[in-house]
């Protein structure tokens, strides 16, 4: 148990998402244009998770430089319940094509980096920030990870509310949206804690994002580098069915964090300093 590192690194997230919120706030009330916005958000996001690795390597002494350990196993064996959602965002947003492949690849390009750049912010800030912090505070004990995995992914999960700025008539995709990103988060954190590989989040979180703005690169010739922002409010039955399939993906990596804390021999209970 580590109060000093607990507060540091609590902090390095409240740092970057006030900043988050504050730079964004600006980049929306000075630039109209959507690529702009855009561009610039992309930018934002990738300053905002560098200097997040930098501040809790300074304060905290963790290292997020990119590794290959255990990456490609991570991705695609640990981390492989993460591509159904991948899977299941094609499936579900795709659209008539209105441009060809080789028309659409400077939008693919643009909208990949920009989405990986929202996996490494959103990793570096709840897993990153909040759930090494919470580590810190619970210590490595099996209740103490899947606590500090709890309330980050909490944390990760309400923070989607702020969908309902600008578009307060799809609560209930928000509500659900909410449930099921708490689960994808928790997902995340058992996922980083057996892989000790912060960028296996990050490129899989990327790679959900990416592939739920996939197809809009095919519409609307007219348009430039724009990230289609369009939100619907679903069915109540989709929606169920949607954080159904999240619960049952869940179980299946927390699972996995089972057998991980047994192969560590990992206790349940926090040990005596002693």
């Amino acid at each position: 148990m580590n109060n000093k590192k607990f507060r540091s690194g609590l902090l390095v997230g409240i740092i970057m998402l006030i900043m988050s919120i504050f730079i964004g706030t600006l980049i929306s009330v000075f630039f109209k244009a959507e690529s702009s916005r855009d561009i610039l958000q992309m930018f934002n996001r990738y300053f905002l998770a560098i200097l997040g690795s930098v501040l809790m390597a300074k304060w905290c002494g963790l290292d997020f430089r990119f590794k290959t350990k255990n990456l490609l196993k991570g991705i695609f064996v640990t981390g492989i319940t993460m591509h159904a959602y991948v899977i299941l965002d094609l499936v579900e947003k795709y659209v008539k094509l209105e441009m060809t492949v080789i028309q659409a690849i400077p939008r693919i390009v643009f909208v990949f980096v920009a989405t990986m750049g929202v996996g490494f912010f959103e990793e570096m800030l709840c897993r990153g920030a909040f759930f090494n912090a919470f580590r810190f505070k619970y210590g490595e004990s099996q209740r103490g990870i899947v606590k500090a995995a709890f309330i980050s992914s909490f944390v990760f999960g309400l923070l989607h509310f702020m969908n309902l700025i600008g578009n307060p008539d799809i609560l209930i995709s928000t509500i659900a949206q909410v449930c099921y990103a708490t689960m994808i988060g928790f997902s995340f954190s058992c996922i980083y804690y057996i892989t000790d590989n912060f960028w296996v989040c990050a490129i899989l979180h990327g790679l959900i994002d990416f592939a739920a703005y996939f197809w809009g690169c095919f519409v609307n010739p007219e348009a430039s580098f724009v990230l289609d922002n369009t939100v619907h409010d679903e069915s109540f039955l989709g929606n169920i069915i949607e954080v159904g399939i999240c619960a049952v993906l869940t179980v299946v990596v927390f699972y996995q964090l089972k057998r991980e804390f047994a192969k560590r021999g990992v206790d349940k209970e926090q040990l005596s300093n002693a």
